[in-house]
């Protein structure tokens, strides 16, 4: 009876692991797919998707001890918010140039069409940045990091880290169908 029940749970748990492994590929199939069509169609943004977009930070100009501050190799989350709703110590991600850059609001004044301009500056950077920040070149408002996440997904964006993970991915499918090819081989 022991056995039955070992087997039972075994049963039960591949065949959950196995449901559960099959909607997170199908979910990260959507979110690719998503993501190659929105490059396509905004070449020059990053990909929002739920109105999130994720990025890895490859300065050190947010570092401290602030409970807020990004660290490098950090992957962060950022949110569309309205303009409105900004305000003085949020973090905002913002194109300067082509660069984006993500500091936080130290000052908020009106330009000369009266709209909002933003002063920023990095938390560990010792002036404010030259120049200020318009509406038109803010992607959003950081919400939140996930610590040096950036260097796994910057290794799965290389072509060895995608063969690995297409491969861990492919054993563990293999694994899957083996034992149930060998359950039903003992049955019989």
């Amino acid at each position: 009876m022991d056995k039955n029940k070992k087997s039972f749970f075994l049963k039960k748990s591949l065949i959950f692991s196995s449901l559960f492994f099959c909607f997170v590929l199908a979910f990260l199939l959507v979110c690719n797919l998503i993501i190659i069509v929105k490059q396509f169609v905004k070449p020059n943004s990053p990909p929002f998707i739920f109105g999130l977009t994720g990025m890895i930070v490859q300065s050190n100009s947010m570092s401290g001890d602030r409970s807020d501050h990004i660290e490098v190799d950090d992957f962060i989350f950022v949110k569309k918010v309205p303009y409105s709703k900004l305000q003085v110590n949020d973090i905002i991600a913002f194109y300067d140039n082509k660069i984006i850059i993500t500091h936080r609001i130290i000052g908020i004044e009106k330009n000369e069409n009266d709209e909002d301009v933003y002063i920023t500056k990095g938390d560990a950077n010792n002036v404010r940045d030259e120049n200020l920040v318009t509406n038109d070149q803010i992607i959003g408002k950081y919400i939140a990091r996930i610590p040096k996440v950036g260097l796994f997904i910057s290794f799965l964006q290389k072509p060895i880290g995608t063969v690995l993970i297409i491969s861990a991915f492919s054993a563990i499918l293999f694994s899957f169908y083996f034992y149930k090819t060998r359950k039903r081989t003992i049955k019989n």
